[in-house]
């Protein structure tokens, strides 16, 4: 029989998950963000218009009674939350490179400062620098959010006792509190775009396509988007085949009518696109 109180229960609980208290009193475990408080939107609008070195100095005092683990961690969030800026430069350098036009390309101070706090020997370099980066990455942009992410990573890394498990400790919460900037957002889908416009590339040690084929397959494209829309349903039973863009016969017997349209437009059978529309 099982004697334990709810209370042991719960102590022996404590024992095997250790938690922490925040200044609040609120518990919280390994696996959860350590809460903290909304930064001063007042001290972080100022900390997001300074120079560079001005933000360094502001967040050194704080920085240097940390671990040394904990000093990295905290540059290495600072740098990862421009480093996008990095990524973009090289995508946009190769989709240049083969003649793509190019949206938008980062200036080259804003590279170099993000370029700075992906370097930076000294901690409060990376935040300096950091912040730099994300005020020029774009003219919309601001550096607020980093700011307010690094003033929250501080705070916690105050209260995280050693070892730390990477930049990416539970306990640090998501690298972005509120969730990725716009100009951040804006830069990824960027990279996704033009890093599909390299992949889709011809390789030139390939023959060209057809251009039958080529016919073919935005048949097969159109003949798609036209189901999609609920542009069949009047065929519903039936097969429907389409040849450069315009549907020239259906009927349930997929072969039969095949052969009979082949025959009336004279192209192969196989040249044919069809579908079957359920119902």
């Amino acid at each position: 029989m099982n004697d334990a109180t709810p209370t042991d229960v719960f102590e022996a609980a404590f024992e095997r998950h250790p938690t922490g208290v925040a200044p609040n009193g609120t518990l919280f475990s390994p696996r959860q963000p350590i809460p903290v408080d909304e930064p001063d939107p007042e001290l972080v609008g100022k900390l997001a218009t300074e120079p560079w070195e001005a933000v360094r100095d502001h967040f050194r005092p704080d920085l240097t009674p940390l671990s040394p683990q904990a000093r990295r961690v905290f540059a290495l969030r600072s740098a990862k939350r421009v480093a996008l800026i990095l990524q973009l430069r090289d995508v946009i350098a190769e989709a240049d490179a083969a003649g793509f036009e190019i949206p938008y390309d980062p200036a080259p101070s804003t590279v170099r400062a993000a370029t700075l706090a992906c370097s930076a020997e000294e901690t409060s370099d990376a935040i300096g620098w950091a912040v730099c980066a994300a005020r020029n990455v774009t003219p919309s942009a601001t550096a607020e959010e980093v700011v307010r992410a690094a003033i929250v990573d501080l705070h916690r890394l105050r209260q995280i006792p050693a070892p730390l498990t990477g930049w990416d400790d539970p306990r640090l919460g998501p690298l972005w509190p509120d969730g990725p900037p716009e100009w951040h957002r804006k830069g990824e889908r960027q990279i996704r775009e033009l890093k599909d416009k390299l992949d889709g590339r011809p390789d030139p040690g390939e023959p060209p396509i057809p251009d039958e084929m080529l016919a073919q397959m935005q048949d097969a494209r159109e003949l798609t988007e036209k189901y999609n829309r609920g542009e069949l349903t009047a065929y519903r039973g039936n097969h429907v085949l389409i040849y450069r863009g315009q549907i020239v016969g259906h009927g349930p017997d997929l072969s039969a009518v095949r052969k009979e349209v082949a025959e009336r437009i004279g192209v192969p059978a196989v040249r044919l696109v069809t579908t079957f529309v359920y119902g």
